[in-house]
């Protein structure tokens, strides 16, 4: 799966259906009639989604705010790039995660995880496989990692100033 949305929030959520659904959700403190076409492209390997650049992420754009929520079978590798926030939850894959300012949130995945992320803070729940997260001060800001484990024996190391490198696991 690979999702391309600059300007939208985007969630998405493992599920036991071997199927992509997704709901585009936009809301706005002004009146805009303009709809916003996602495009989707589908083989049978992989499923593209390119949301268009809207006003994205309120307030710093207009108030406008858009959304996609996104449920893939839990079984899914993909690639998603926003420049807003970034939720993932209940996926085993290959998951490569790109974003800018906003949040990351990534629970119960398992696979590899690879995050970069410009300011935003990432925050992972749950059992990585293996993982590398990296970001860095683009205006005198920084990444903040927390590692959230439900189990306790998670390894963290600093791998660099702007890099968390880390594996979790469970015995």
């Amino acid at each position: 799966m690979t999702v391309e949305a600059n300007g939208c929030d985007v969630k998405v959520r493992g599920w036991d259906r071997q199927e992509v659904q997704y709901v585009l959700t936009k809301s706005s403190a002004r009146r805009d009639d303009a709809v916003i076409n996602v495009t989707e492209n589908a083989n049978d390997s992989n499923v593209t989604l390119t949301v268009p650049e809207t006003d994205g992420p309120a307030p710093a754009r207009g108030m406008t705010e858009t959304r996609i929520e996104i449920l893939v079978p839990r079984k899914s590798n993909m690639k998603l790039t926003t420049d807003g926030e970034i939720r993932v939850d209940g996926v085993t894959g290959n998951i490569e995660l790109n974003g800018r300012d906003e949040a990351i949130n990534i629970r119960d995945v398992e696979g590899t995880l690879k995050v970069s992320s410009g300011d935003g803070e990432v925050r992972v729940v749950g059992v990585v496989v293996d993982a590398r997260i990296t970001g860095g001060p683009s205006d005198g800001g920084g990444t903040t990692v927390a590692l959230l484990e439900k189990h306790a024996d998670a390894r963290t190391r600093v791998v660099a100033v702007s890099s968390v490198e880390f594996a979790t696991g469970y015995r």
